[in-house]
């Protein structure tokens, strides 16, 4: 079976959907999985979350603007047994670049088609919006996990944005679905946990993974030495958190096989 491509996003900033894709692929390899992540927010965080800088190397940018081949960019063993399609600010200008183009929302599908026989997940960190870039991860994805933030208000109007849009895309033909829906950043204390909570357990059409990330300063400091936290911190309540992440998402993908 090919790859199974998995976006991780969310429209609204400060998700910390990033974090969580590093350490779900670092997860999913735990698992078994081999598994690629692809950095397409022009922030590059991904990249720099696994310690890897892109000052001189080839990126992303180089594979949809410039036609370079994706197996030229891809870094392996990024961590053990995790590879990466690294990211940069230069993708940004990646905007300008496919404003024109014929078939621009599928530039990032036909670049990663060549390695879906090399993985069993491909995991994609969305940028922060609904652009072009955002677009073109929705649709080479088969499933998308919303990362939401319970500790912004915002955030649920965020994951309803990104689900229309995951809607229209479906109508016009794009084979994607919602793996599922990932709170993060959760304090069962706060008051806006208790009403973003009681939200999206009430909405039908976002469907919510059992697992919940905890608010934990581990992640800042995962951040802070470019190293993923289930690496440095692995047996911590965070890190526990997100492998029942992984597994409930690998459960949740075969429950809606993506090449059905």
């Amino acid at each position: 079976m090919p790859a199974t491509v998995i976006a991780i996003a969310n429209q609204k900033g400060g998700s910390g959907k990033t974090a969580i894709a590093v350490n779900l692929a670092c997860a999913l390899v735990e698992l078994g999985k081999t598994v690629l992540l692809v950095d397409v927010d022009p922030q590059g965080d991904a990249t720099n979350l696994v310690g890897v800088s892109t000052s001189d190397g080839p990126t992303l940018y180089d594979v949809i603007g410039q036609e370079t081949p994706l197996a030229e960019v891809i870094i392996h063993d990024v961590v053990p047994g995790l590879d990466l399609a690294p990211g940069n600010e230069r993708m940004s200008g990646l905007e300008a670049v496919l404003a024109g183009a014929n078939f621009r929302e599928r530039y990032l599908a036909n670049a990663i088609e060549p390695a879906l026989e090399d993985y069993d997940i491909i995991l994609i960190d969305c940028p922060p919006n609904l652009g072009i870039l955002s677009v073109n991860a929705l649709v080479a994805a088969d499933q998308v996990l919303i990362v939401v933030s319970m500790i912004d208000r915002n955030a649920y109007k965020g994951a309803h944005a990104l689900r229309e849009t995951i809607e229209g895309l479906k109508k016009a033909g794009v084979k994607v679905r919602i793996a599922g829906v990932l709170r993060n950043y959760v304090d069962e204390r706060r008051q806006v946990y208790q009403v973003l909570n009681k939200a999206l357990e009430a909405e039908t059409t976002l469907p919510l993974l059992d697992a919940e990330i905890p608010m934990r300063a581990d992640f800042q400091t995962a951040a802070a030495v470019g190293r993923p936290l289930l690496l440095i911190h692995p047996d911590g309540l965070a890190s526990h958190a997100i492998r029942s992440a992984a597994a409930q998402l690998l459960d949740a993908i075969t429950a809606t096989p993506a090449h059905a």
